[in-house]
């Protein structure tokens, strides 16, 4: 069962940097592991466990989590499997609990943590899945906003910094200028400019914001500072980000030979990574950019191709900022007959509205 399965990986590349960071961070009871999406932060955290021989509970968060009773039959089966020798399952979460959850929890975390050596991990990948609206994150939060105001406290930032970013970039993709511009402000404050990826991601994302805004000349400026700190951070996601931000400015200012050069250079970096959540935003990008040029059937190929990966992996992060961008996308595909459900839930999410064909 792939939810309650860590990833098999094929050959990926070491990352020691970072490796030697989570040897650090172990000493604590809970590390937050936060990247744009597709950035590699399964692969990093899957690797590294192969890498260090670590036994691990890893369990796939998904929409179905939002009912906790769901959650924890699960996370039940995923126990099962860690340690199979432990006969006795863990306690299914029936409504006589409801009442007392927390203290539910709190046993059942207990019995859980009595099953396995130390030291082991349990991983929670792909949190962002819970609907914001479930009950599942309230102890979460509580956690994570007494983390942040300690932070704040004795003026560390870097958590505060990483949701401010994801934030940003969120509000972006559904076009939400007033949301982005108050994150924007916020993580101007607190921004460590030391931190070569902190900056990097700060100036992308006012590159984003200016397309958003209609203003690809202010795009282009911001774009150039995060490519002077892109380099810095030494990992390929950083470029490929930068590559396909920089693509859609130069296609905004006509410079069609400049755009396509760099949505090339992103798309060999995405192959390299083995990222379809990147493959999929190039691809949605090169039909963009056909279809604005009048290039139909090459536009259509892209869109389609592009469509068929964003389904598969259920995708709605498309890195084009320009609002009546994504809207013609999902026009050409209504008009088409392309993934008409999944093109149909991308509107909704990402508020936009096509013209009727």
């Amino acid at each position: 069962m792939g939810k309650v399965t860590r990833p098999i990986l094929p050959d990926v590349f070491s990352r020691k940097r970072l490796f030697d960071l989570l040897d650090r961070m172990r000493k604590r009871p809970l590390i937050w592991v936060s990247g744009p999406p597709g950035c590699g932060k399964t692969t990093l955290v899957a690797s590294y466990l192969d890498a260090r021989r670590l036994p691990c509970l890893w369990y796939q968060i998904d929409q179905g989590d939002a009912d906790p009773a769901t959650f924890f039959y699960y996370l039940g089966q995923a126990a099962k499997r860690a340690a199979p020798r432990k006969r006795k399952p863990l306690p299914l979460l029936t409504p006589e609990y409801l009442q007392g959850i927390s203290t539910f929890t709190l046993r059942y975390f207990e019995n859980l943590y009595d099953r396995f050596k130390i030291p082991s991990i349990l991983v929670f990948d792909n949190y962002h899945e819970v609907p914001e609206s479930s009950s599942f994150h309230e102890e979460c939060l509580k956690t994570v906003s007494a983390g942040l105001e300690q932070s704040q406290k004795i003026g560390s930032y870097p958590v505060y910094n990483w949701l401010l970013i994801h934030g940003i970039a969120s509000s972006l993709n559904v076009h939400d200028l007033e949301t982005a511009n108050d994150l924007l402000e916020k993580l101007t404050v607190s921004l460590n400019r030391d931190r070569p990826w902190e900056t990097n991601m700060y100036y992308l994302l006012k590159a984003q914001e200016a397309l958003v805004r209609g203003k690809p000349g202010e795009a282009a400026i911001h774009a150039e500072m995060a490519f002077k700190f892109a380099g810095q951070v030494g990992a390929p996601n950083s470029l490929l980000i930068f590559n396909i931000v920089k693509a859609h400015v130069m296609h905004q200012l006509n410079k069609y030979q400049e755009a396509d050069s760099h949505i090339s250079i992103a798309a060999d970096l995405a192959d390299q990574i083995g990222s379809k959540l990147y493959q999929f935003s190039i691809l949605l990008a090169k039909a963009l950019f056909a279809f604005d040029r009048g290039e139909q059937a090459s536009g259509s190929v892209s869109l389609k191709r592009a469509l068929a990966i964003g389904r598969e992996g259920g995708y709605f992060y498309t890195y084009i900022n320009q609002p009546y961008g994504v809207a013609r996308l999902c026009q050409k595909a209504l008009e088409a007959g392309i993934e008409v459900e999944y093109v149909q839930e991308l509107i909704r999410r990402l508020n936009v509205l096509p013209e009727k064909p």
